[in-house]
């Protein structure tokens, strides 16, 4: 699989690159996909399902943690370019993961979060794990429109 254009520039930083996709995907995009939320023994799960042949362009998370690819065939994109992964697979992000994904398949994938306070307040949960999407697609659109003005 090869980057698509947007993330294929590596004269520009990889954040700002994810900035340009998750705004680019949002003016596209149709109704959210659903999350289940799951509690168990001091965890925190989230749990999608993703259509096949769609990019995905999560939140970026606070702290490190666990995905689980329970179904399907998927790539990570990279930095240094796409890793495919077919299910079962496991992972163990660091802070500051910002997933961007292209989906082969459909798939099934669940993110596991410590959740030593047994807190089931979502709110709560997703102010404490990712960062807000906000100010990502202010940054992606600012991009985009710099990017046009250059070409012009």
């Amino acid at each position: 699989m090869k980057l698509p254009a947007i993330l294929d520039q590596p004269a520009v930083a990889w954040n700002d690159r994810v900035a340009m996709m998750a705004y680019q995907l949002s003016k596209h995009a149709g109704e959210l996909l659903p999350v289940r939320h799951i509690f168990k023994d001091m965890w925190y799960i989230r749990e999608m399902e993703l259509p096949r042949d769609i990019y995905f362009v999560g939140r970026e998370h606070k702290e490190g943690h666990i995905v689980k690819l329970l179904r399907g065939k998927a790539a990570l994109l990279l930095p240094d370019g796409p890793r495919d992964f077919c299910a079962p697979a496991v992972i163990h992000t660091q802070p500051g993961f910002h997933s961007v994904a292209y989906t082969y398949t459909n798939i099934l994938v669940q993110t596991w979060h410590d959740n030593f306070d047994n807190c089931q307040d979502i709110e709560v949960l997703e102010a404490r794990y990712f960062s807000a999407a906000q100010p990502v697609l202010e940054r992606g659109k600012q991009l985009m429109k710099e990017l046009s003005c250059q070409a012009q």
